[in-house]
């Protein structure tokens, strides 16, 4: 009988483990209802789980189901993959978070995925009445910033419907297939860039926007998603699911989401040290150029401008006052009667702005710049393409060039040019350059005067003035 006794131990154990399977499960062990519903939801909504029958799975296969879902959200937040509904894992589930899901598959426009143009338009729709209009619109232009300050963006806020990007706040349904579930869980919701709905940004409205929920942070973290980013899991990434509150004067963007942007978009263009203003008490101090534009006298030296307008004296940079233009100025002048000033800038080509004179100062940054013309033997028959091949001569051969024109206001259309170069002036007459020049001695200049740094003439007085250094002569 004694060899009977291991056989008795083992049936003796399997028959305990029988009976321990078929005890019921305290509830510690086996979750809520509410818990099972919330999971449901939550892998349904951001790991694409597809709907079971009832709250709880009924067969093996829909249990196998929903644990790989645990699993895969198990493994994007770091947890320990159990594919079981534990306390850590109710948990995360239960935390403010954005709306997008967590699988990279949510595409409404997979072969689209950033923006064609660095430079992107914004538009808020509708504001919440939580905050102030202007609070709402410093947390967005902030949340902008930090991606423009970490890849070569532009945003620009426009009140039209165009606009690339579209910020509202709305609650539960509102027209995009993605309700809001009411307070807390999702916060806002984004789209990647494309056409209609591409790169807009909701907000739920049934969140009480204030210093509780940092509309910032939210923000920024949907912008990512317009701006073609998916989720990062990296905790300390502003990409991360599940949001952590920031302060945005002093936010500075996580080296993951950078790089991130950056392989999107390339790194940020460095910005260029603010020019160093001439001084303008300086023995040695000297003009670049000088033009009236309608009824402004504009000075040029370098990258700064100096505007006078009714005695007034402005001062400022070059690309303040003309936006197109990028390099210090050569010459300039304008033909009030044609709506037309010509710039020619240091490369020795002219550039063309059209309907200037009718320009005030806010509106100048409108007007678009056009090259009047392509190649330098190719011209277009006009003072000013005549000039601007003269001019790229001059170029190469390290001339120092200025231009003056008079305007006959008795003869329609009539305008004459002078161009100087060092002691020597050529003349362009409507269409028709003459074949000679003559020397500014002949206009009684001093032998000291090697050449004439710029000139003007302002119809307004009758007058040519021409700079020489700190002097000038009338």
């Amino acid at each position: 009988m004694e060899w009977l006794w291991p056989w008795i131990q083992v049936l003796c154990f399997l028959v305990l483990t029988d009976l321990l399977w078929t005890l019921p499960i305290s509830k510690e062990q086996w979750p809520r209802l509410e818990d099972m519903e919330l999971a449901e939801g939550y892998l349904r909504r951001f790991y694409h789980m597809s709907p079971s029958s009832g709250p709880r799975p009924r067969n093996r296969r829909a249990t196998s189901a929903l644990g790989e879902k645990i699993r895969e959200m198990q493994g994007f937040f770091s947890l320990k993959q159990t594919g079981r509904l534990d306390l850590q894992t109710l948990s995360v589930m239960r935390k403010h978070r954005c709306g997008v899901p967590d699988v990279e598959n949510y595409s409404f426009n997979p072969d689209q995925i950033k923006w064609k143009n660095h430079t992107i338009t914004y538009r808020i729709d509708q504001y919440t009445p939580d905050l102030t209009q202007e609070e709402v619109d410093t947390s967005f232009r902030l949340a902008l910033k930090v991606w423009s300050d970490a890849a070569p963006l532009k945003f620009i806020k426009v009140n039209h419907d165009k606009a690339d990007i579209i910020l509202s706040f709305a609650k539960k349904t509102h027209g995009d297939f993605f309700p809001f579930d009411g307070p807390k869980g999702v916060l806002a919701h984004a789209f990647e860039p494309g056409e209609d709905m591409g790169g807009d940004v909701h907000f739920d409205e049934d969140e009480i926007w204030t210093m509780g929920y940092n509309l910032f942070t939210v923000a920024a973290h949907e912008l990512g998603h317009s701006l073609g980013l998916s989720h990062s899991k990296d905790p300390s990434s502003l990409m991360y699911p599940n949001y952590n509150y920031y302060n945005g004067a002093q936010y500075t963007l996580p080296r993951d989401d950078a790089l991130g942007i950056q392989a999107l978009y390339g790194k940020p263009v460095r910005k260029q040290d603010p020019p160093n203003l001439p001084k303008k008490c300086d023995p040695n101090f000297s003009v670049d150029a000088v033009a009236v534009f309608g009824q402004e006298i504009v000075f040029f030296k370098n990258r700064t401008t100096w505007t006078t307008y009714w005695n007034r004296l402005r001062e400022g940079p070059s690309s303040t006052y003309l936006p197109s233009i990028n390099s210090p100025v050569d010459a300039a002048y304008d033909i009030p009667a044609h709506g037309v000033a010509y710039v020619f800038t240091g490369n020795g080509q002219s550039d063309r702005l059209k309907g200037l004179t009718e320009a005030s100062q806010h509106d100048r940054a409108r007007f678009e710049t056009e090259c009047c013309f392509k190649e330098p033997l190719d011209l277009n028959y006009s003072p000013a393409s005549k000039l601007s091949h003269f001019m790229q001569e001059a170029h190469k051969a390290h001339w120092h060039l200025a231009v003056l024109i008079v305007c006959f206001h008795r003869v329609p259309n009539a305008v004459k040019v002078l161009c100087v170069s060092g002691p020597k002036y050529w003349v362009v007459r409507q269409l028709k350059m003459k074949s000679h020049f003559g020397s500014i001695y002949d206009y009684g200049f001093p032998a000291r005067v090697r050449h004439i740094d710029a000139a003007v003439h302002i119809s307004e007085y009758g007058k040519t003035f021409f700079f020489i250094g700190r002097d000038y002569y009338r």
